[in-house]
């Protein structure tokens, strides 16, 4: 039986942002392996449960507070493309992207022949695809694990009219739903479905949209009145495996002589891991506290008991008190597990044990039944989580 154990509080913000918290730090991998390394144990994938995006109030104190030091690291800054040329196929255009950029992204062998004319000029990525898109007449979709493919885009309209580039991201306004409620004297809502990409290449975490940081104003220049907590934000999950995610911007129904938005502007963060580190810890049985630093990630093992048939395997995550210790409060983040050889060996679940603005603890359950003399602990984190702040504005969106 797989199982998790998660603190309860009383308030149910609080305890929806702490099961996120958990989620997100505690099981990026993790592995117990025989020396050699011939079985391993990973903790259980969270996200199929997990929800994508959340409405954030003042009870997330920690996040909140914490969006003070954004970090400009050149690891999630956007790459460019320089290409120039007539009647250039498709594939080597694709190609020249890949080696220029580090993202994936590929086309079947047929549309891979279609000849496009490009003049690119240090174009931001997102910019540089569509404009190839566009120029072949093809959509832009996930492939799969940080892969991107151009296929044939139908009925679809181009890509880069109704796109803004911003950084490393892509924004793109998708659908307005109107909503009223006929036994309400209050005026509606109304939400703006945005939907977000990032370069493939990315580890993204979360975005996180304060309220305080959107502005919309109607096409009479009158501001438009958000439907939000006035200090809350919009965290949006990121799932690496994918490239794109969505999240809806809510507003209060405007009166009906607005027929657009003229200006939808916002100012969110978007925070991406750094480089993985492994963290390995051998002589499992009568283990001591022993702790292990690498970067501005400190990993404790502090224990390993037996409970009953089980054994737990214990430890903590510390990050530093910087822009990093907002890694305990983000949301259900997984780092993509890594190829390892070995026989699987599956965890039984996982309990949290501390929980505090920058650090995590966490008891993983195994069935050894040989105990765990002859096995040593393999844990993979990011070190460090940078924190990018992204300016970005929607211009014209059309009411219903």
């Amino acid at each position: 039986m797989r199982w998790t154990v998660v603190p309860r509080f009383c308030n149910a913000v609080v305890a929806m942002s702490l099961a996120i918290a958990i989620a997100m730090l505690i099981l990026p991998q993790l592995a117990v392996s025989a020396e050699p390394i011939d079985q391993l144990a990973y903790a259980p994938n969270p996200r199929e449960s997990a929800p994508k995006a959340a409405i954030l109030d003042d009870a997330n104190e920690r996040l909140k507070n914490l969006l003070v030091e954004p970090e400009a690291s050149p690891v999630i800054q956007a790459t460019t493309v320089t290409l120039r040329g007539k009647r250039m196929p498709v594939a080597e255009v694709l190609k020249a992207i890949v080696i220029q950029t580090g993202n994936q992204v590929t086309v079947d062998e047929r549309l891979g022949k279609i000849e496009v004319d490009l003049f690119l000029d240090r174009a931001p990525f997102w910019q540089a695809l569509d404009v190839v898109a566009d120029a072949a007449e093809l959509a832009v979709g996930d492939s799969n694990e940080k892969s991107l493919i151009l296929y044939q885009r139908g009925e679809m309209l181009p890509r880069k009219d109704n796109a803004v580039y911003a950084g490393p991201l892509r924004f793109c306004p998708t659908a307005i739903q109107a909503r009223r409620d006929l036994r309400s004297a209050e005026a509606g809502n109304m939400r703006v479905s945005v939907e977000v990409s990032w370069e493939p290449r990315l580890r993204p975490i979360v975005l996180i949209q304060p309220f305080k940081s959107l502005q919309a104003i109607d096409d009479k220049q009158q501001n438009l009145v958000f439907d939000g907590l006035a200090e809350g934000s919009i965290a949006v999950q990121l799932d690496a495996d994918s490239a794109s995610s969505a999240y809806d911007i809510p507003l209060k129904l405007p009166d009906r002589t607005v027929q657009s938005i003229s200006s939808l502007k916002g100012k969110l963060n978007l925070l991406a891991a750094g480089k993985v580190e492994t963290f390995t810890f051998d002589k499992l049985d009568g283990a001591k506290p022993i702790d292990k630093k690498l970067g501005n990630a400190t990993v404790t093992l502090e224990d390993v008991r037996k409970n009953q048939d089980i054994w737990e395997v214990r430890m903590r995550i510390k990050f530093a008190e910087t822009a990093d210790s907002l890694a305990p409060h983000l949301a259900s983040w997984v780092l993509d597990n890594e190829a390892t050889e070995g026989k699987v060996v599956t965890n039984e679940g996982f309990e949290t044990t501390a929980l505090s603005t920058n650090e995590v603890g966490v008891a993983y359950l195994f069935d050894l039944p040989d105990g765990p003399a002859k096995y040593k602990f393999v844990y993979r984190s990011a070190a460090t989580v940078h924190v990018l702040p992204i300016e970005y504005e929607l211009r014209d969106l059309k009411l219903p």
